[in-house]
């Protein structure tokens, strides 16, 4: 027991307690909406008011002074009461690990699990002793007419199909609960990697295929997707097959770019005018990269008649390199993405003096040319202030000169 919980650690990643609590408590909001048109719908079948319920609920927090005041504070109530049994449940279901809900069929366990749980715990008791006397009251204050003693009895023959009815509402419910927060925490939850081929899934079952097919006694044959450039382009393409291909283990999907980072170009401008930094528009590449892996390396050579790439990178880059490495990538799928270079067409002279805006480089060259040139506009503008005043002085002394000689 305790060496599976080190390895569901040990492939956990993204991992976040809060935020997993979080998708419970989402599905069981979306639960209490489901219940309450469900239970609305089964109160107009059973001959109630569809407002009857919510009137009730409103009656036991104590608000009565009009109807629609009571049916707001009975769908208050409701909700609340939604969201406080998602975050217990949700605790639960976290520090027990009884289910990993990575999985539909685990949420849908999970989701009946929490309905039944519910019902027997907490609704059949409200019904017995809070519910069943207030709906009488409700029945009979709607209808003056009607007597007490054929509501009672009334009730007392609709309480089996409540109950069953009731169940079923619940279970629905529940299952709600279980699916939604099932769909959230296999998009936006925790991840399950593969520490050998650095990708990762988001569902526990698509890592357990991965580990027999890919890295069992016979390794399935893989189709294989090379992604030439992480611009905007590949990063799409990434972005796109990742969705498609998230649980289908037979994909190996690989991104190649000279840069580890993402660069949002159209914002370039405005690090050249210093209104962002450089951090502002640049992600990691790694970030984009969930099911696929990641070569930080140029791009030495493409042949298509073998089917392979071949990659370099240098140890030590930004002083001096150190060593060199060099291995070919197969491929199967080939996506060639690589931006462009700007072209000046033979004009030697643009080339050499104008100045382009493709990457971080460019974009701070503009800036500091820019920045020296206003220091150099300010040191001149000084040099003419000083002019200014010296020859202010000096006019001011030969006039104080002039009227001495007139004496």
């Amino acid at each position: 027991m305790i060496n599976q919980k080190i390895l569901d650690e040990e492939i956990k990643i993204d991992f976040s307690f809060r935020r997993e609590v979080f998708f419970v408590v989402i599905g069981s909001i979306v639960g209490a909406i489901t219940f309450g048109l469900t239970y609305t719908i089964f109160q107009i079948l059973n001959g109630f008011p569809y407002f009857v319920v919510w009137i009730v609920f409103g009656h036991i927090v104590g608000v009565f002074s009009s109807y629609s005041e009571s049916i707001t504070a009975g769908i208050m109530i409701h909700t609340f009461t939604s969201i406080i049994i998602g975050i217990i449940t949700g605790i639960f279901l976290y520090k027990t690990r009884i289910l990993n809900i990575s999985k539909i069929s685990n949420g849908v366990v999970y989701g009946l699990f929490v309905g039944a749980i519910v019902f027997v715990v907490f609704f059949i008791p409200i019904y017995q002793f809070i519910l069943s006397q207030q709906m009488t009251n409700m029945m009979t204050q709607i209808n003056s007419s009607t007597p007490v003693s054929y509501v009672i009895k009334e009730t007392e023959e609709n309480f089996l199909p409540t109950i069953i009815g009731s169940l079923i509402v619940h279970l629905i419910y529940g299952t709600t609960v279980g699916v939604i927060s099932s769909l959230l925490s296999i998009h936006f939850g925790t991840r399950y990697r593969c520490s050998l081929c650095d990708i990762s899934f988001g569902r526990i079952d698509s890592y357990q295929k991965h580990k027999e097919l890919i890295h069992g006694s016979k390794p399935l044959k893989l189709k294989r997707i090379l992604i030439l450039g992480g611009g905007f382009a590949g990063i799409e393409v990434l972005q796109r097959l990742q969705k498609a291909f998230q649980n289908d283990v037979s994909i190996d999907i690989t991104l190649v770019n000279r840069e580890n980072f993402f660069l949002f170009t159209p914002m370039l401008p405005e690090v050249s005018s210093g209104n962002i930094e450089t951090r502002n528009i640049r992600t990691p590449i790694r970030s984009f990269c969930k099911r696929a892996k990641f070569y930080e390396a140029n791009i030495e050579s493409i042949s298509l008649k073998e089917s392979q790439v071949k990659i370099s990178h240098t140890i030590g880059r930004g002083y001096e390199p150190k060593d060199q490495r060099n291995h070919n990538l197969e491929y199967d799928y080939l996506v060639v993405s690589l931006g462009n270079e700007t072209n000046f067409f033979g004009n030697m002279d643009v080339e050499k003096y104008a100045f382009t805006i493709k990457n971080i480089q460019d974009a701070l060259m503009i800036r500091e040319q820019v920045i020296n040139m206003l220091e150099q506009a300010e040191v001149e503008h000084e040099d003419i202030n000083l002019k200014r005043k010296f020859t202010h002085v000096c006019c001011n002394r030969r006039w104080i000169l002039r009227s001495r000689d007139c004496r």
